[in-house]
């Protein structure tokens, strides 16, 4: 495993965001694969009670988002080895 590339994102018309991607390179029988994973901001958003986002979330998004992603793109690459995890 290598780190990737930067985290891409998508955001709609408004500026909103809607979506991280991370990226890894995992390597298998002596070649590199990279490996991608897409975060969306609604599915992982933490909110209060009022449904805004919490502190955190509103001050970095894109930040929160992106751990979001590597997270994902992690467990895809590895899934025996972070099974049970809590991430």
């Amino acid at each position: 495993y290598v780190p990737g590339r930067e985290p891409t994102y998508s955001f709609d018309e408004k500026g909103n965001l809607l979506s991280a991607t991370a990226y890894i390179k995992k390597l298998v029988g002596g070649v590199w694969h990279e490996i991608s994973a897409t975060a969306f901001f609604d599915e992982y958003v933490q909110t209060k009670k009022d449904g805004e986002p919490n502190i955190m979330w509103k001050k970095m998004p894109r930040l929160m988002l992106a751990k979001t992603a590597e997270s994902l793109v992690l467990r895809k690459a590895f899934p025996a080895e972070l099974s049970g995890l809590y991430t």
